[in-house]
């Protein structure tokens, strides 16, 4: 495709990184009734209208994503196109890419969220903390010294503790773009310092913020290297 560059593209400085989120719930309720279709209704055949749901999800979340993104590029939505490496990893098509943005997603069921940095490896990821499940969560995707601080939080820091650790994890295997192919219980954080933190196995810094955009939402936002400033916005840019 051959894009149109539009004039007040945001100028993304490559020692700040900008993550995006945006909550979900209220554009669903409306998308809902759009559809005319009524889920839950009690009758037990809402398969085509959860189908249709998310559908109208992921669709709002694309254009969401490429509304925010055009902004930095100075581009129409339409025109921020993806690929992905072998792995998986969502990439902007290099012939669009004139910023040299690195971009990663996450998503829950009712919010979503996108970070973006120049030339630097980027991650993301946010999540809705729970109980359910907690004991056999840890034991499978902790390390040994995370699943120690995880028994030794009190049964009301334990939701906090383990995604804590779950969010960092999934924002590393996002950033290197290699997903959960890597056991995510063979990923921590072995020095914190005040240039970053380090992982096992790399020497690299990064630089990390755990945020709590909503109540009982948890994310983590991740960029390579030191002295990397993570600014927080909701919603998208302004035109």
């Amino acid at each position: 495709m051959n894009a149109k560059q539009h004039e007040g593209a945001i100028n993304l400085h490559r020692d700040t990184a900008h993550c995006w989120f945006k909550h979900l719930g209220s554009d669903f309720a409306w998308i809902g009734l759009r559809s005319g279709e009524h889920l839950g209704n009690g009758s037990g055949k809402n398969t085509d209208a959860q189908r249709n749901l998310v559908s109208f999800r992921r669709e709002a979340v694309t254009k969401w994503r490429q509304r925010v993104i055009g902004r930095y590029l100075g581009l129409a939505p339409e025109a921020v196109e993806f690929e992905t490496t072998p792995e998986g990893k969502p990439l902007l098509r290099a012939e669009i890419n004139s910023q040299r943005l690195s971009v990663s997603f996450s998503q829950t069921v009712d919010a979503c969220a996108l970070i973006l940095c120049r030339e630097r490896l980027v991650g993301i990821d946010v999540e809705n903390v729970s109980t359910e499940d907690l004991p056999l969560l840890a034991q499978t995707y902790l390390s040994q010294a995370e699943l120690g601080a995880f028994q030794k939080a009190t049964p009301a820091e334990q939701p906090l503790t383990f995604y804590r650790f779950w969010t960092q994890k999934e924002a590393y295997l996002k950033a290197l773009g290699v997903g959960l192919d890597r056991p995510p219980r063979e990923v921590e954080i072995v020095q914190t310092s005040v240039a970053g933190v380090v992982f096992s196995g790399d020497s690299r810094l990064w630089q990390l913020d755990h945020l709590k955009p909503w109540p009982h939402t948890l994310a983590c936002a991740l960029v390579e290297g030191a002295s990397v400033e993570i600014q927080t916005f909701f919603g998208e840019p302004a035109q």
